[in-house]
């Protein structure tokens, strides 16, 4: 019952990302305060995950750059009921003549959340948060596209590069 809530939700949240992309954020990203008692569980939370990325995946289909519209709804929502999660924005090729990439991710306590393992090698240098704290900004090395070509480098659902560590290679 729980999912038609949570549905119009998405739906109001996704439409909302939509307007800050296409005015490139101009009044700034803004995420809701954290509220003082979570209101769900941890599983819960997976769960609302869960059904995000399905409902998304299905409507966003034409958008490759997904990230910021999944880290954007989820941490509205999940921060509403009390679960902390920050929502990370990192970027490269930040020269004038280099080209720009950039991912957004979330994580709780410090920890990726439901997110692709080794995100942060992409944008290791952190520049640091927003004022309260939802939003946390990371910088990286310009990276050569020819290394998504990398038999190293795969894709998730969302296409963002996943590095595989070398022991596991």
């Amino acid at each position: 019952m729980w999912r038609i809530p949570l549905t119009l939700n998405i739906i109001c949240l996704l439409i909302y990302s939509l307007g800050i992309r296409i005015t490139k954020a101009k009044s700034g990203v803004k995420l809701p305060a954290l509220a003082t008692q979570p209101s769900i569980s941890r599983q819960k939370a997976d769960d609302m995950v869960g059904w995000f990325d399905t409902l998304a995946s299905a409507a966003m289909w034409f958008n490759r750059h997904l990230c910021f519209y999944r880290s954007f709804v989820l941490a509205s929502i999940l921060r509403k009921r009390g679960i902390p999660v920050v929502m990370n924005v990192g970027g490269r090729g930040l020269g004038l003549n280099e080209v720009r990439k950039a991912h957004c991710w979330l994580t709780l306590e410090d920890q990726l959340f439901h997110e692709q393992e080794n995100a942060l090698e992409l944008y290791p240098l952190e520049m640091g948060y927003n004022q309260n704290r939802s939003i946390r900004y990371w910088i990286g090395p310009e990276l050569q596209e020819s290394v998504l070509n990398d038999s190293r480098v795969t894709r998730s659902k969302s296409i963002k590069p996943l590095f595989r560590r070398s022991k596991d290679l």
